[in-house]
């Protein structure tokens, strides 16, 4: 009896601390998952990046979301983006709808390449992560597939000639081919604009294999 009453208070301890941390009770399946992403290669790499920020557990649950959102487990988000909007408010839940949308690899790659290639240390790319949650509407461009490349020209010259310090172009699906003509419009006919930013695209596919596409912006003269 004394032996079920201590598992039962370290069941509930655990609990209290997983609500603590995400914002949500895991099941223990969901609790096995998120733990694994401890374990994998882009969370690590967010760590070795921003080390003990604020959001580390959260981009944990923002990893296992983008596998949930491949395989097709909606209703598990929506509880968990609930449980994470009552924890952590409009900041928490910016992480989350960078999972959702199924950028938040990409973003951790950025950060990963300013961290090698302009050797910037936790502190500074803490203070850009910070930067890219609360800009993060007005410095991206989300192709869809009703667009057309004319459009998608003009928006990205738009952000261009605002001078965005960073902003970054997505595409999925059909829309990848429309997104990545128009960047190769732009480096080839706006070559005056074009040598203001350093342009970085990659194109992946997702677990069910669709394609995916990326671009990121950077205007290195300020």
């Amino acid at each position: 009896m004394v032996g079920e009453a201590l598992v039962a208070a370290k069941r509930k301890i655990k609990e209290l601390l997983d609500q603590q941390k995400y914002g949500f009770t895991p099941s223990k399946l969901e609790a096995d998952a998120i733990k694994d992403v401890g374990g994998k290669e882009s969370y690590r790499r967010f760590k070795e990046c921003v080390g003990n920020h604020w959001s580390i557990d959260l981009i944990r649950v923002g990893l296992y979301i983008t596998e949930l959102n491949d395989e097709g487990k909606k209703e598990i988000v929506i509880k968990i983006k609930d449980g994470v909007h009552r924890k952590y408010g409009a900041r928490g839940i910016k992480i989350v709808e960078l999972a959702t949308t199924g950028h938040i690899l990409e973003i951790i790659d950025y950060l990963s390449r300013l961290k090698i290639n302009e050797n910037l240390n936790e502190q500074d790319l803490s203070l850009e992560f910070e930067k890219l949650l609360e800009e993060w509407v007005s410095i991206t461009i989300f192709i869809q597939a009703g667009d057309n490349e004319k459009e998608t020209f003009i928006k990205i010259t738009k952000l261009m000639d605002a001078r965005k310090e960073r902003f970054f172009v997505f595409a999925y699906g059909s829309a990848v081919q429309i997104a990545s003509n128009a960047v190769s419009k732009i480096t080839t006919e706006l070559s005056d604009k074009y040598k203001q930013y350093s342009i970085h695209e990659e194109k992946t596919a997702d677990l069910s294999g669709t394609n995916k596409y990326y671009c990121i912006f950077k205007l290195t003269t300020i």
